[in-house]
């Protein structure tokens, strides 16, 4: 008997053709962070666009949470567990706890808040997954240029890069590579940046991977000083006081920066590119 695979795909707005093939027991948040399994921040459509545009992006800045919805497989069954105020919808009703579906009685249709994406999971065969993966693949091998060796798609053969999440397969480039669904946790490579900050022990540095978002960092790492507030840079509930290394935070959101000194950030919205040192604002 063949077995289904569980494939989630997106249809509109900045997702529009993104696919994510879903292990059995594949357990994925979807949201704005780029530290989600599936962020909005590394939809390709999104990454296309100019920097300035980019920061703009309100609709779903606003529409959208940090972290939003949760989906959770087990075999043919979906639980999905909205995460945030703005309420997910489920076959475009609304639900603000969770929702149980089996793909065996058809495909899922899911939505964030008022967002134009609109997701599906489905349950496909081998085949329809290759027919899937297939245009979107380069004849090219692990050695950036090798020719293959094999005539698996992407989902199913080596990957050079694997994502974060052993569970979940995000849709290829055009050139064969990954658009990985969330940065690696292994650390920063030697002299990469690193975040100081105040612990239980004194003072505490931590590798970090840049282009991720800096409070969910501080959060994962129990940091005294991560508060969450909005997310969006409103409410400055998460505002920091960089002591060194100012001129490593970036912006990756936009935020409003009235009342902030000179010296202060909105981790929810910031990244590094260097070592920084940081304590509560």
């Amino acid at each position: 008997m063949t077995q289904l695979i569980p494939v989630l795909t997106c249809a509109g707005g900045l997702g529009d053709g993104e696919f994510f093939v879903l292990g059995d027991r594949a357990d994925v948040v979807i949201g704005r962070s780029r530290t989600c399994d599936i962020s909005f921040q590394r939809f390709r459509k999104f990454l296309a666009l100019p920097e300035m545009e980019r920061k703009q992006r309100d609709d779903f800045n606003s529409a959208v949470s940090r972290r939003h919805l949760r989906i959770i497989i087990s075999g043919s069954k979906v639980t999905a567990e909205n995460l945030s105020s703005a309420g997910s919808f489920c076959n475009e009703v609304r639900f603000d706890s969770t929702r149980e579906h089996d793909l065996k009685d058809g495909p899922l249709q899911l939505r964030l808040g008022q967002a134009e994406e609109k997701f599906k999971i489905s349950l496909l065969t081998p085949e329809q997954v290759e027919a899937l993966v297939a245009p979107t693949q380069m004849p090219m091998g692990r050695g950036r240029g090798e020719p293959r060796t094999d005539n698996l798609p992407l989902p199913f053969a080596e990957d050079p890069t694997p994502a974060a999440n052993p569970a979940l397969t995000p849709s290829p480039r055009g050139d064969g590579s990954r658009a990985a669904p969330m940065a690696p946790r292994g650390g920063s490579p030697a002299g990469g940046p690193s975040i100081t900050f105040a612990g239980p022990g004194g003072r505490k540095s931590l590798p970090f991977t840049p282009g991720d978002e800096m409070l969910a960092f501080l959060e994962g790492a129990n940091a005294p000083c991560a508060d969450r507030g909005c997310g969006v840079g409103s409410c400055h509930t998460c505002k920091l006081k960089v002591l060194k290394g100012r001129e490593h935070v970036t912006m990756i959101t936009d935020y409003d920066d009235s009342g902030l000194e000179k010296n202060e950030i909105l981790p929810c919205c910031s990244s590094v590119k260097g070592p920084v040192e940081v304590e509560k604002g």
